[in-house]
């Protein structure tokens, strides 16, 4: 069983379709879908995040200028444009242009996929009308674990095909495990998947992580659960870009 980060795929990516397997893809980055999910009309702040014209991660508006994803939907790429709406692979309602990114200058793009510090911003060249997203300023306990966290995505929803990437989704699932920088939601055929890397896992209408990296078999990507770098850890990076 492989742990890998959910790197977005390659996509035929005007067209927003899953064009490579998963190993095909670029090291360091994430590609995850929601798997066991629904179609997601709403969550207008969640976004679509195309890297070098090909590649897919997901973000959430947080400032009318500022897109929260994951550090490595960031590094080793030169070109970003994010895009808005359900169907944003094929047919985004809208494209909002970059200025710059910013990876956490801790994070470690050749590190192990369950390293710390997989957290980054982009900041918008104009600001957005997109009502920005809350991030959670309390530090997680115990207390969270066992309560539904909710996880919206632009990832895969099938980890055997890999296909349908570009689509945002949702699902609900438990918050299983909570560690020193990241926590693990949902479990085997209802988590977070490749194209699903950056996206937000909310509690209480709070967005508490980002989506980093999951478990993979040769046969099957997203076999278990997701987990997600924890923003209450990293706010006084957040912040720098905010206020």
């Amino acid at each position: 069983m492989k742990h890998s980060l959910f790197l977005a795929m390659a996509l035929a990516a005007v067209t927003g379709c899953s064009a490579q397997a998963a190993d095909n893809e670029v090291v360091g980055e994430s590609n995850s879908q929601i798997i066991g999910g629904t179609v997601d009309n709403g969550d207008p702040s969640v976004v679509y995040i195309v890297m070098d014209g090909k590649y897919g991660c997901s973000g959430s508006v947080i400032s009318s200028t500022v897109v929260l994803t994951a550090a490595h939907c960031l590094a080793g790429f030169s070109s970003f444009e994010v895009r808005t709406g359900t169907n944003a692979g094929s047919s985004p309602t809208s494209k909002l242009a970059v200025k710059e990114v910013h990876a956490h200058p801790s994070y470690n793009p050749n590190g192990s996929a369950d390293q710390k510090y997989d957290i980054g911003v982009i900041v918008l060249s104009k600001a957005t009308s997109l009502s920005p997203l809350t991030i959670s300023r309390t530090a997680l306990t115990n207390s969270a674990i066992g309560k539904d966290v909710r996880l919206v995505g632009y990832g895969w929803n099938d980890g055997v095909s890999k296909s349908g990437g570009g689509v945002k989704r949702q699902v609900t699932v438990d918050l299983n495990e909570l560690k020193s920088d990241d926590f693990s939601v949902g479990e085997y055929g209802h988590t977070s998947c490749h194209g699903d890397s950056g996206g937000p896992a909310f509690l209480g209408g709070k967005i508490i992580g980002v989506t980093s990296y999951g478990y993979d078999y040769p046969w099957e990507a997203c076999i278990d659960a997701g987990f997600y770098t924890r923003v209450d850890l990293y706010t006084s990076f957040i912040d720098q870009y905010t206020r």
